[in-house]
């Protein structure tokens, strides 16, 4: 079901057709199903979802929701859930082994982004995205649900190999977080299950369990009642439907089965505060909320009701996001939400906010005045039209690309159905409703939830950060004196500040197109306007509701010395935050409201331009905005303090952080002479920061235009092209005609090893880098390089985690660079136990001497180059792939190659290419190695 997604309280690891006509809307009927997907269940109970949809063409998702996750385990069967998700791709009645992955790679799926699964407390979701340009792929993808739902080996062998992997996934999470939610979760989540069956379980169990308890968890919840085939793609629906009856009609009906129990959180009559602080957390976090019963959206009239729900959050969010822009906010970022939390039986309105340094107490009493300043005098009838505007705006853009719409977002409401009965009439019923019931809603229907939500039972509080002096933390004491104080202080009702007044009040005269060069071959066209600027058009039907807008110009941070550069870095994020022209960030938000736009600067090392997309019925407000970012920059000075502020209250804790201090020690093993790489800025260099200096930097970047080259790519219609020449002709232009400055680091040369010592967990990282010279024009050793970097991929994920067990997700990868200098960069990063670094660092050596000496075996680069030519084709179909294109061929004059000159240039990559590659750019006599170990481990 489409509905506008709103901030999340706690973060968990897993979590066309109008049908009424012109008929009056019943509140008490129930909500139709969209009649465009056939639901089904067979005579054993398997529900399924059958959904035609040509977005990507030739591509399918199917996937299998089962009703049952780690809150069904039994104390000796913690995280067997999740193992079992494992075990579904080593080995099912059809596939031994991993031989699943390697056939599927075979048909140009690549495992990770085409294959995947997950496993939360109620339920586990796989889906596999298939060609379906010939039957056998469509018959390996039945083979591959049917194996997944009722076929699992559970291999003793292989159960034992896994092990290794699922407690190396466990070690990624070691760490401040995982700490903090061990000394909260259970005061918050107080005498309920869900505090004590996180999916990935406890370690004694994944190292101990018996062969038959794993089995018998399968066996137990793994039936056709509790199980959901989901298709969607472009496939024949009647077809699709007799598949899944073929393969899943014949698997019995379980008799006697286990109750499927379902779990709640109990209700608490005195606030539950828990507080927890830890030495290596960064920052400090509140989360709040107050429990409420369920609301399930079944009919006409609920559907209504969560519309007010929505208002409601939006225009409280709104509130607080205006008050974050204040210098003096006591924090940094706040936000609302009402919905499910855990427990299917249970929803909560709650919020968190990121307080400042030392500002927990003031924090928390600002974002709870803001909360009883509504309870008090209620929201202002501007608000709910600016809030009316932007959800009605956000159904109209969902509804006009309801034919455009990608498998997997309605794979992910079919499985929402399956599982939480969320309804699934279709974004054009969405639309109905939402055009139907938002004007009649009132301000009073609105206020009400304020009273509803809030109440002096169900309020639970989470309070984390760092333990370290200097740092004060209050206690529960405090906070229950400060929900105290609350209640009953007296606030002053809120003021709007909307501007009615236009972004753009003068009358603009276009200028002229002096030169159109069409590119047939393509479809785009370049226009040269008479002020020197350029912009290339590429129309598309790709998406009805989407421009994609960039626009590059050289130059960027290079033309600043080392005692600027810092400034210029920060440039336009400051001015983008400081709003534009006589509207401060507030005001301008509040005037885009019910617009579908988003249109930012950007200054980086090389260039500065824009980035962003918009409605094509927004593409002239997206106009206006550019031009005013060139000729009406706003310095703001309150803006500017607000981010110092945020700035500083950022980096004041982060270097407790293992992974910040990693990273640090990577950019100064890779760069050691580098003023201009910096990870964490220090309080010296923000203090330095100007705005005076900042605003004359970011004019000096765009005080000429007539080197920029703009790019819409998208349902442009022609006659936008008067509508972009308006604007863009009217931008400045002095003719400066420059270009970026080389200010590169020299490539290190030698081996470099390097230990960053800092973290409490048996947790290491290892980081193996390579930094090459690099010929970037040579358009087919770049491609050898893309298909190197693949294979080394899948050779490493066979050897660190298939056969040595030694880490969760190993990566390795190549890039390749133009600018400022041609360079390859190779690194290896694999998060792993500390005693396994020399054995996984001469694994990564030997692959890379095993391709060196014979290039990829036949099999790994027959499965690289049908991956990468299956995953272009779909791209090929995207805004933003051909706004890469453009950008490429101007900025590096690159060649766009059609899908088919693509894939002849993918499949004339021969072995003795990678080899060659492998010989020049994989050597070992120099490399930069970076190990992160925790302090327990002696250098």
């Amino acid at each position: 079901m489409y509905k506008k997604h709103a901030l999340l309280l706690i973060v968990v690891a897993f979590i066309g057709c109008n049908v009424f006509g012109q008929k009056k809307l019943n509140l008490d009927d129930k909500i139709p199903v969209d009649p465009k997907v056939r639901v089904g269940k067979l005579d054993n109970g398997l529900t399924y979802y059958i959904r035609e949809n040509k977005k990507p063409e030739k591509r399918a998702q199917f996937q299998l929701a089962v009703n049952a996750g780690s809150i069904l385990e039994d104390s000796i069967q913690q995280g067997l859930a999740h193992f079992t998700e494992h075990m579904a791709f080593n080995g099912t009645k059809y596939f031994k082994g991993g031989d699943m992955i390697n056939i599927l790679q075979k048909n140009g799926i690549t495992f990770g982004s085409h294959v995947n699964a997950y496993t939360s407390f109620d339920q586990t979701v796989y889906e596999v995205t298939i060609p379906t340009d010939k039957d056998s792929t469509i018959e390996l993808g039945f083979k591959v649900l049917d194996g997944w739902a009722f076929g699992l080996l559970m291999d003793a062998k292989e159960i034992d190999a896994e092990r290794g992997v699922i407690i190396e996934e466990w070690r990624t999470r070691l760490g401040a977080d995982e700490r903090l939610r061990d000394a909260t979760w259970p005061i918050m989540l107080k005498n309920s299950l869900y505090a004590k069956r996180l999916p990935i379980g406890t370690v004694d169990v994944l190292k101990t369990f018996k062969y038959e308890t794993i089995r018998n968890f399968y066996k137990e919840w793994y039936r056709p009642d509790l199980m959901a085939i989901i298709l969607v793609g472009d496939f024949d629906a009647a077809q699709m439907e007799a598949k899944v009856k073929q393969y899943f009609s014949g698997y019995a009906k379980p008799v006697n089965p286990k109750e499927r129990k379902y779990f709640d959180v109990p209700a608490n009559k005195e606030p539950l505060i828990a507080i927890a602080t830890d030495k290596e957390e960064s920052s400090t976090q509140l989360q709040f909320f107050w429990k409420q019963p369920h609301f399930a959206v079944k009919t006409v009239g609920d559907y209504r009701t969560q519309l007010i729900h929505n208002l409601f959050t939006g225009m409280l969010n709104d509130r607080l996001s205006e008050l974050a822009q204040k210098p003096d906010c006591p924090f940094m970022g706040a936000g609302t939400f009402y919905g499910g939390f855990l427990s299917r039986s249970l929803d909560v309105f709650g919020g968190s906010c990121s307080p400042k340094d030392n500002k927990v107490e003031d924090a928390l009493k600002a974002v709870l005045r803001e909360i009883y300043r509504v309870k008090q005098h209620g929201f202002l009838a501007t608000e709910l039209e600016r809030q009316k505007e932007e959800i009605l705006s956000s159904y109209e853009k969902a509804a006009k690309e309801a034919g455009k719409t990608d498998n997997s977002k309605f794979s992910h409401e079919y499985v929402n159905n399956f599982l939480e009965q969320e309804p699934i009439p279709g974004i054009k019923t969405e639309l109905q409703y939402a055009q139907t019931f938002l004007d009649g809603i009132t301000l009073k229907e609105v206020d009400e939830l304020v009273n509803q939500w809030i109440s002096d039972d169900n309020f639970v509080l989470t309070l984390t950060g760092p333990k370290k002096d200097g740092v004060n933390i209050p206690n529960e004491k405090t906070i229950l004196s400060i929900l105290d104080a609350a209640k009953k202080e007296q606030t002053q009702p809120y003021v709007d500040n909307f501007k009615p007044e236009p972004l753009v009040a003068e009358n603009l005269t276009a200028g002229t197109i002096v030169s159109t060069k069409p590119n047939t071959e393509f479809g785009y066209t370049e226009y040269t306007l008479n002020n020197g600027v350029k912009f290339v058009v590429k129309s598309t039907d790709f998406k009805e509701d989407e421009i994609r807008i960039n626009a590059y110009s050289p130059g960027g941070t290079s033309l600043y010395g080392d005692d600027k550069f810092f400034a210029a870095s920060q440039a336009a994020t400051i001015i983008d935050q400081s709003g534009i022209s006589t509207f401060d960030n507030t005001q301008l938000s509040k005037k885009l409201k019910g617009k579908n736009i988003g249109i930012s600067p950007y200054i980086n090392e090389l260039t500065e331009g824009f980035s962003g997309n918009c409605s094509p019925k927004d593409l002239e407000t997206a106009l206006q905005l550019i031009y005013l970012y060139f000729k009406a920059p706003r310095k703001d000075t309150e803006a500017f303090n607000k981010y110092i502020s945020q700035l500083k209250n950022q980096i004041k804790n982060i270097d407790a952080n293992p992974q910040v201090a990693y990273s640090e020690g990577v950019t100064k093993a890779l760069y050691p002479d580098s003023k201009r790489k910096i990870v964490v800025p220090t309080e010296a260099q923000i203090n330095g920061l100007n705005l005076d200096e900042i605003y004359n930097i970011y004019k000096d970047r765009f005080a000429d235009a007539s080197d920029f080259t703009f790019f819409f790519v998208g349902n442009v219609a022609d006659s936008s092209i008067k509508t972009i020449t308006k604007y863009l002709s009217n931008l400045p232009s002095i003719n400066r005609k420059e270009n970026w400055m080389y200010r590169d680091t020299a490539i290190v040369r030698g081996v470099v090893n390097k230990d960053v010592i800092k973290g409490t967990e048996d947790m290491s990282i290892l980081g193996v880098f390579l930094l090459r010279n690099f010929e970037f024009d040579n358009a087919k050793e770049r491609m050898a390089v893309n298909i190197l970097s693949d294979a080394l991929q899948i050779t490493l994920t066979q050897v660190v985690r298939e056969k040595m067990g030694g880490a969760y997700s190993p990566y390795i990868g190549l890039r390749a660079e133009k600018y400022p200098t041609g360079k390859l960069t190779g690194q290896a990063i694999i998060q792993c136990q500390p005693k396994n670094i020399d054995a996984i660092t001469k694994a990564i050596f030997k692959i890379m001497k095993q391709y060196q000496k014979k290039g990829a075996d036949a099999e790994t680069l027959d499965k690289v180059k049908k991956q990468t030519i299956s995953e272009r084709e779909p791209e090929m179909k995207q805004n933003g792939t051909w706004v890469s294109f453009l950008y490429s061929k101007y900025w590096y004059n690159t060649q766009i190659r059609s899908f088919e000159t693509f894939s002849n240039d993918v499949n004339a990559i021969t072995n003795e290419d990678i080899k060659a590659v492998a010989k020049k750019y994989l050597n070992t006599d120099q490399y930069i190695r970076v190990m992160l170990k925790p302090e327990t481990v002696k250098k």
